[in-house]
C-alpha cells in the first residue's frame, strides 16, 4: 500500500495494490469530494506520461466498467465515502 500527501499535508489518496489473473488492479476508498473522474485523472498521471482528457476518458470508464456492480447507488455520478472501488492498471486497455 502506498499513501500520497494532499496539499495541505494531511494523508490523500490511499491504494491498494493488487494482482489477479496476471494484471495488476489497486482498490481506493473513497473519500468526501471525490468523484470517479478525479480518480481517473489522479491515477493516469501517476502512471502515464500523456494524460490527456482521452486517456483519462477512456480509464474513466474502464473503472465505471470494472466498478459496476460494486457502487453501493448504481451510478457511476454518485459514489459515497469509504466505498472501495477497483482501480484497473492504466497502463493497459
Amino acid at each position: 500500500m502506498f499513501e500520497r500527501l494532499g496539499r495541505d499535508g494531511t494523508a490523500g489518496r490511499q491504494l491498494q495494490e493488487d494482482s489477479h489473473d496476471g494484471e495488476t488492479a489497486a482498490t481506493y476508498v473513497v473519500r468526501r469530494g471525490d468523484n470517479l473522474w478525479s480518480i481517473a485523472a489522479g491515477r493516469v498521471r501517476e502512471e502515464l506520461a500523456s494524460a490527456d482528457n482521452a486517456a483519462i476518458a477512456r480509464y474513466w470508464r474502464r473503472i465505471i466498467d470494472v466498478n459496476s456492480d460494486r457502487l453501493r447507488s448504481g451510478d457511476p455520478d454518485l459514489i459515497f465515502p469509504g466505498e472501495t472501488i477497483v482501480l484497473p492498471d492504466p497502463t493497459t486497455e
